[in-house]
């Protein structure tokens, strides 16, 4: 079942290549085929950059929330015990939020990536 489903995905992607090499090696007109290939290719790179800058952006806010984590537990340690409800609460609602952030935002890549490389064309 492996092999069938490794020699699939070798097949499709044979095939995409083959189709864009097909579309790149075109006439010099701009064939719409050559253009659409090319935009495709074009929105899925605007898609995996958006979602990797997401994911970035999610880690350096777990990250934010961790180092302000360490900051509360330290001054609890101390004895300031305003900071027991933070200790408790923050990391809760930091993660929560850089996950339901990066969740989104990946989720709406495709999107984004559509409207930039489609805008201003009529549908």
């Amino acid at each position: 079942m492996k092999i069938a489903r490794f020699a699939s995905i070798v097949l499709v992607l044979a095939l995409i290549f083959s189709v864009a090499t097909t579309a790149a090696a075109g006439d010099k007109k701009g064939s719409p085929f050559k253009e659409v290939v090319l935009k495709m290719m074009g929105m899925s790179k605007k898609t995996v950059v958006k979602e990797v800058n997401a994911v970035g952006r999610g880690v350096k806010k777990s990250a934010d929330v961790v180092v302000e984590e360490v900051k509360d537990v330290g001054k609890l340690a101390t004895g300031d015990a305003s900071k027991a409800k933070d200790v408790l609460v923050k990391p809760v609602k930091g993660a929560t939020e850089a996950v339901g952030q990066t969740a989104h935002d990946v989720i709406n890549a495709p999107i984004e990536a559509h409207k930039e490389t489609y805008s201003g064309e009529v549908k």
